[in-house]
């Protein structure tokens, strides 16, 4: 905890001979994280055979995905295969793949059929019901011999302007009725003018009704005609179902495994044809973890009949910007990990802030939302998600949230609002306003100064003397802070402090920061002292100072937003209860649950903003950059994929 796994970089050099058993190997115990930019550098992939193997897997695990998918079959976490072979496995996945391809093929084939059938069954039906009100057969219409007639929908607006058009034509257009903003029309004129009609009711946008000459009666007629038909290809449907489900039971170990095998071979084959490769060796550079650096030269020793070569370098702490970073947190805190990476991820010489975030995310959040009840609504929240969204770390720190309300509900003697049925073992928010504010900022106090602590570690970690010494968030800072902090602590309880001391103590810390960055290169040997001229110099310096003052008060007065929000949750509990005693009899209990829901559901919506605000701005700002990048190892299967 608090720092990342030491890392180590390894070359590795392979024979050709070696290379599939290692890359193997080293994926399927996912402990080292590639570096291909330096590794293609080296040497150019030259052999193409491992990238068309890789474009095969990749296009195998495709077409795998389609046939599940189709086949309704789910992709459960899986084990990757004991045994991969990843030079001979294409040609056995290629054979089942075709086996299966071809049974869900004529199944599909088939499945389409009848629902396009059924689609133009729905649409002849939703044809014949514009019809049906006429009581006309379908004959009759179509055994017109001197007249062309055109039965179809318009929109109401444009049957005014398409007689308008047609004024000079004999025509004649009967308006039937008029639905969903459209008027069901009959059009009909000579056959010498059809083509001048059917181009003056495409310019108003018909939409013309088909009438198949196999249909035959009267809209209603035909209508009953289509449904039993439609009720004939649904007990087809439903047989294709029972179908697909027989084929999913008998394919599905076959394909998932075919899957598993083909995505771990496709991840085999595209590293290696990524791997630097000059004179018939292949070169494998990235990153481990020193506890398995032991490990890794052991493995690939072995697999190799030590005909492989490994160099082994350990980084420096300060400028090494690509070397990964792995975190190394107990399960019960790596859902918080997720909110530190939200801001950013750690680099690999800053500290890990994931514990300190468990513990205030859920002290700040709690002394926010104190109340048992809204607490253990939160908890009950958290499990739903768990259990049915599957949401696993958003549900964690829901779980942590509603556990740290819950505390501080019982501090409050708050249960759903009523305070009249715990005791108040620390205060109660809204007889207390002064004393939680005051309790708020006292935390925000303490809170600022553990990260300015953690600046001072972090600092002397990397040797980084004029951060440690004369920074912002540095002694000099700090001496700084603590000088206004002791002054308007002083004037507010009336204590005597001397005037001079305390000029003489602003002072110094103020010089400090206003020569910050020519004391640090001093003390560190670097010239020239400044990169502008002083001029230049003071006014940046100047306003960096005025930026320093008003952030140190800020953010400690931003933290009065705890007793501020506590109050506020206290406060519309009480407004619920009182709306639910003035609307009395069933209402009261309706009040109550409606009001309850809404308070745990949008207020701590709000107050999780706010945590996070407080976590982001004023406590990372002190000593957080998080421009780091996380440790990826290559891996057979993807980390969602894997058991």
């Amino acid at each position: 905890m608090f720092t990342p796994a030491q890392m180590r970089k390894v070359n590795i050099f392979l024979q050709e001979q070696d290379v599939e058993a290692v890359t193997v190997a080293l994926a399927r115990h996912a402990m080292l994280d590639l570096n291909e930019g330096e590794q293609q550098a080296w040497g150019s992939a030259e052999p193409s055979r491992w990238s068309d193997l890789a474009a095969t897997y990749t296009s195998q695990s495709r077409r795998l995905e389609q046939t599940l998918e189709t086949l309704g079959i789910d992709r459960p976490p899986v084990t990757p295969p004991e045994q991969l072979e990843p030079g001979q496995d294409a040609d056995l996945i290629a054979a089942q793949l075709h086996a299966a391809a071809k049974a869900v093929q004529d199944w599909q084939v088939r499945q389409e059929a009848v629902e396009k059938e059924l689609e133009h069954l729905d649409l002849l039906v939703q044809q014949m019901q514009l019809l049906q009100p006429l009581h006309v057969s379908l004959e009759e219409l179509r055994q017109l011999q001197f007249l062309h007639l055109v039965v179809g929908s318009i929109p109401r607006e444009s049957l005014d302007n398409l007689q308008v058009v047609l004024f000079r034509l004999p025509f004649v257009i009967v308006p039937v009725h008029t639905y969903d903003e459209r008027v069901l029309i009959f059009a009909a004129t000579d056959q010498a003018h059809v083509a001048i009609l059917e181009r003056a009711l495409r310019s108003v946008f018909l939409q013309p009704l088909e009438l198949p000459d196999e249909l035959s009666g009267t809209a209603a007629e035909v209508i009953t005609t289509l449904q039993e038909r439609r009720a004939e290809v649904e007990q087809q449907r439903k047989a294709l179902a029972q179908e697909r489900r027989q084929l999913a039971d008998n394919w599905r170990e076959t394909l998932l495994s075919r899957w598993c095998r083909a995505r771990s071979n496709a991840a085999v084959t595209r590293t290696i044809s990524r791997l630097g490769y000059r004179r018939e060796i292949y070169l494998m550079t990235g990153w481990v973890a020193a506890y398995d650096l032991e490990h890794m030269i052991r493995l690939v020793r072995e697999l190799t009949e030590d005909r492989g070569d490994i160099e082994v370098i350990e980084p420096r702490l300060r400028g090494e910007r690509e070397v990964p970073t792995l975190l190394r947190n107990p399960p019960f805190l790596r859902p918080f990990e997720q909110v530190v990476s939200t801001f950013g991820f750690p680099t690999y010489d800053e500290l890990d802030p994931t514990p300190l975030v468990a513990l205030t995310f859920m002290v700040m959040f709690g002394m926010m939302f104190g109340d048992v009840g809204h607490g253990l609504l939160l908890m009950l929240a958290a499990l739903g998600l768990r259990w049915w969204g599957k949401i696993n770390a958003v549900a964690d720190v829901l779980l942590a949230s509603g556990a740290g309300a819950m505390v501080f509900g019982l501090l409050y003697g708050s249960l759903f609002g009523r305070e009249d049925i715990l005791p108040h073992v620390w205060l109660s928010p809204l007889n207390s306003i002064l004393s939680i504010l005051i309790a708020a900022v006292i935390f925000g106090v303490v809170l600022l100064n553990i990260g300015f602590g953690l600046h001072l570690i972090s600092a002397t970690r990397t040797r980084r003397w004029g951060a440690l010494l004369f920074s912002r968030n540095g002694l000099a800072g700090i001496w700084l802070y603590w000088t206004l902090a002791g002054g308007i602590l002083a004037l507010v309880l009336g204590a005597g402090f001397p005037l001079l001391l305390w000029l003489i103590l602003l002072v110094i810390p103020i010089a400090l920061l206003l020569l910050n960055e020519p004391l640090s290169r001093l003390i560190t040997g670097e010239r020239p002292l400044l990169d502008a001229g002083w001029g230049e110099y003071s006014v940046q310096a100047f306003f960096e100072l005025f930026e320093a003052f008003i952030s140190y008060i800020s953010n400690s007065f931003s933290f009065i937003r705890l007793g501020a929000f506590a109050v506020a949750h206290a406060g519309l509990s009480q407004v619920v209860f009182l709306l639910a005693d003035a609307g009395g009899g069933v209402w009261r209990w309706l009040i109550i649950l409606l009001g309850t829901l809404v308070i745990v559901a949008f207020e701590g919506l709000i107050i999780g903003i706010q945590t996070l605000r407080l976590e982001y701005y004023e406590f990372f700002g002190k000593f957080f950059q998080g421009r780091g990048r996380a440790f990826t190892p290559l891996r057979l299967l993807d980390e969602a994929e894997r058991v």
